[in-house]
């Protein structure tokens, strides 16, 4: 598909010059200039677009309140507009089911929680997460731990780390994908393997953050090699120092 290319190359206007051409515009092609728009940081622009689409199906969905938490993470907004964010997401997560009569899926509420946490409110996030009408997994607080690390929130972080090795740590849309396996010896030291890495990137700031907790946690070096440089996570820290 033409408008997916042309946003694979980064080609930000032509894009949606392609879009704003076409003569029938595909609900894929909606949800890919939203994409683009939400890449390129013009927050208005994709809010504008999402709001005029004559059909709105789960993807979309997916598309618009992910993409507001990722930019929320980024940290290049004034405070004025993260708020605008979190209260657009907040009515956009609502709005599925009273307005739309589409349920809101899991990730959905992720994304809601991310939201809440990297503006400073962690209190609502936890909140909301005890509100679910599904079990929590890994991914859920993941984006507590990230939002946890950024505010300076000591105690919420560790809780969070702690959380995900239990769960077996799976943390979906990261560069990497873990699974932890914990098993307790006689003298009962948990063991951790790290199995599997599905994407050669840069590592991602929530898994970074979740692999020194591990580390601190089951007492145990971990070497990570990711698209940059190598990590070597011992006691809580990397050898970074926190800049790769």
């Amino acid at each position: 598909m033409a408008i997916r290319d042309k946003m694979r190359n980064g080609q930000y206007e032509s894009t949606v010059h392609l879009f704003e051409t076409m003569s029938r515009q595909a609900s894929v092609s909606w949800n890919a200039t939203i994409s683009v728009y939400l890449l390129n940081d013009k927050f208005d622009l994709s809010q504008q677009l999402f709001d005029r689409m004559p059909e709105r199906v789960l993807v979309s969905w997916n598309v618009m309140i992910s993409g507001m938490a990722t930019l929320m993470k980024r940290g290049r907004f004034s405070l004025g507009l993260c708020a605008f964010i979190l209260n657009k997401g907040t009515k956009y997560l609502y709005s599925m089911d009273r307005e739309h009569d589409i349920t809101a899926m899991a990730q959905h509420h992720t994304c809601m929680i991310d939201l809440l946490g990297h503006a400073g409110r962690l209190e609502d996030a936890q909140v909301l997460m005890r509100n679910l009408p599904f079990e929590l997994d890994a991914a859920t607080w993941g984006a507590l731990l990230g939002a946890s690390r950024i505010h300076g929130d000591t105690k919420l972080n560790e809780e969070a780390a702690e959380l995900i090795i239990e769960m077996g740590l799976i943390i979906q849309g990261c560069m990497f994908s873990f699974q932890t396996y914990m098993k307790l010896q006689v003298d009962g030291v948990a063991l951790v393997r790290l199995i599997r890495v599905i994407k050669n990137l840069r590592v991602c700031e929530d898994c970074h953050n979740a692999i020194e907790h591990i580390s601190k946690v089951v007492g145990r070096l971990i070497i990570l090699r990711d698209s940059n440089r190598f990590h070597q996570f011992d006691k809580g820290s990397c050898s970074c120092g926190d800049h790769w």
